[in-house]
């Protein structure tokens, strides 16, 4: 079994989605991987992304993400 590096926004390509939490005001948001990789490189390393967060609710940067397997949409 080949195994799967999610490092960068490049490797999340169009089948992971990055959802972000915030423990100080229990706000969650899913991330638009596309913005993001238009603004700062689709090199963009994820934990350097996890650095960058915050939230926009309290702006407490809790850091906190999660890559989750997003179905492809089923065509036809």
């Amino acid at each position: 079994m080949q195994e799967i590096r999610l490092e960068t926004l490049a490797d999340l390509a169009s089948n992971h989605a990055i959802f972000a939490f915030c423990g100080a005001c229990k706000r969650d948001a899913r991330l638009n991987t596309d913005r993001l990789a238009a603004v700062y490189g689709a090199g963009l390393r994820i934990d350097e992304l996890k650095r960058r967060l915050a939230c926009s609710k309290c702006g407490e940067r809790t850091g906190d993400i999660r890559i989750v397997y997003a179905v492809p949409a089923r065509s036809g």
